[in-house]
């Protein structure tokens, strides 16, 4: 649910809930900033043609228009808490 008070905010709070072996759709890329932080499990972080694999615990930061994408690369569902700036919903 997203409230009417969120509509003029410049700040997007998301929980990613990425099953086992999910994955985006490829890269993409917007204006913007995002900070990802793992919840559970195992991701990696695709970022252009860099990869990070990021545990329960890890963090990441980065700017929107850096081509990024995820997979669940763990043996586990995966929980990403994500923030990006512009909301893009």
């Amino acid at each position: 649910m997203v409230s009417e008070r969120a509509m003029d905010t410049l700040l997007q709070v998301n929980l990613h809930h990425i099953a086992k072996g999910g994955r985006s759709d490829g890269q993409i890329t917007h204006m913007g900033e995002e900070f990802i932080y793992v919840l559970k499990g195992t991701i990696e972080l695709y970022l252009g043609t860099e990869s990070h694999t990021l545990a329960k615990g890890d963090s990441a930061f980065f700017k929107s228009s850096e081509p990024h994408g995820y997979a669940n690369v763990g043996n586990t569902p995966a929980t990403i808490l994500w923030l990006n700036t512009p909301p893009t919903y």
